[in-house]
């Protein structure tokens, strides 16, 4: 009796149990943040992007332009055409690059960053609430609405400077941005005075959910907004190490692989599949074990069956 026999046999229920339901369009094209690997860049340029590929992502997000605390060269020592061939070997694309510093002339950025791909500028952390002093990078918290509008402000210039350049802007968030105001939070008054023509969002849900929100509710109370997620768990009881001089962020060492803290990915995926958010990258921001994070992370969300 061959297959098609045996299975015409079964009722139709239990045929449909047997089918593994297909992977969604974020599960089948996730990418990583590379600033997750950014040790192992620092030595292997190549054979780092070749391991992220045989793990089976598909997308990079790169960093670094405009100035890093944790790297002096966002291409590694490579020039923008080696660096795209090498990507383009590995089957790799790179659609996003976060950005640092207060920047009012993108030109530069968009000359390197078009010859590799890249079309989303995202902000990686305000410049509002970093300061950088000889012992290292100390972040701040909100201090008032004031704040967070002026922040909008300067948001909408720089994303009409990106259009210009035919890049889009994007605002990557840490867990301030989820601070109590007179109404709402800091993150809902940045949403509602930033231009969405102008200003699209990166939701990272480790830092939402270490901000006291559910990610995937914030998703889907601002359908449009979003186009990329960083995707890392947060773990609030795991004990933090007595060292914390490369944490500017205490909870930097909360952040930990998917599947291993408090974050609903299962919600979260399927938020993104509901909106059609572009792309989704795993994230580590201390890794004990960076190549060890990515694969646990790409196998727990392409193995999950979302809600």
């Amino acid at each position: 009796m061959n297959r098609r026999s045996f299975l015409q046999m079964l009722p139709i229920a239990s045929v449909l149990r047997a089918e593994p339901s297909a992977a969604s369009r974020i599960q089948s094209r996730l990418g990583l943040q590379l600033f997750t690997v950014r040790d192992l860049l620092q030595k292997d340029v190549g054979g780092t992007l070749a391991t992220i590929a045989a793990l089976g992502y598909a997308e990079v997000e790169m960093f670094g332009f405009g100035g890093n605390a944790f790297i002096s060269d966002p291409l590694f020592g490579r020039t923008a055409p080696e660096m795209r061939g090498i990507l383009d070997r590995h089957g790799l694309s790179a659609p996003c690059t976060q950005i640092s510093g207060r920047l009012e002339d993108v030109r530069p950025i968009a000359d390197v960053v078009h010859q590799l791909g890249i079309r989303n500028l995202i902000i990686a952390m305000a410049p509002e609430f970093l300061s950088i002093t000889p012992e290292g990078p100390v972040v701040s918290g909100v201090k008032d609405g004031n704040q967070i509008v002026r922040l909008a402000e300067r948001l909408n210039r720089l994303g009409a400077l990106c259009r210009k350049e035919g890049l889009t802007l994007g605002y990557h968030n840490h867990h301030m941005e989820f601070a109590r105001l007179e109404s709402g939070t800091a993150y809902d008054l940045l949403l509602s005075r930033t231009d969405p023509e102008l200003v699209r969002m990166e939701l990272d849900v480790g830092w939402a959910r270490a901000g006291g929100v559910e990610p995937h509710e914030i998703l889907a109370r601002y359908p449009g907004r979003f186009v990329a997620c960083h995707l890392k768990d947060f773990a609030p009881d795991r004990p933090l190490p007595a060292d914390l001089s490369g944490a500017p962020i205490p909870d930097m060492a909360r952040m930990v692989a998917p599947g291993d803290g408090v974050v609903d990915f299962a919600k979260v995926l399927a938020e993104m599949d509901r909106q059609r958010i572009e792309h989704g990258f795993v994230e580590s921001d201390l890794p004990d074990d960076a190549i060890a994070i990515a694969r646990r992370g790409i196998r727990y969300l392409g193995d999950l069956r979302l809600q």
